[in-house]
């Protein structure tokens, strides 16, 4: 899974593991990271760059969390509005995602044409 728009500059890979723990079993987590241009020439500083991948165990698994993500979910157990911003998606490679984009933009222009 594809999630970006992190709550906090400092959002670590355990953060993003304890937010998806309780949908199942996680296989890896990664968030990625960008060199910090504070950090001056040395540029050895790293910082999270926004988003991050999330991979379960079972497709299953996935799919709960994408819709509680996405559909808002059961509020009870967030108590942080923050992760309301979370933008949580299936992963697609980038040759996918950019035939998925183009096919949507000439659907919306041919719907706009008529």
């Amino acid at each position: 899974m594809y999630v970006k728009n992190f709550p906090k500059a400092n959002f670590s890979e355990e953060d993003l593991k304890v937010l998806f723990e309780p949908f199942g079993e996680i296989l890896s987590c990664k968030v990625v990271l960008e060199l910090d241009e504070a950090a001056g020439e040395s540029g050895e500083t790293k910082a999270p760059s926004g988003f991050g991948f999330v991979s379960f165990k079972n497709s299953e698994d996935a799919e709960k969390a994408l819709e509680a993500f996405t559909t808002g979910g059961d509020d009870k157990d967030k108590d942080q509005t923050d992760f309301k911003q979370l933008f949580v998606c299936k992963a697609m490679k980038k040759a996918d995602r950019q035939k998925q984009v183009k096919n949507r933009t000439t659907r919306f222009k041919r719907m706009l044409a008529r």
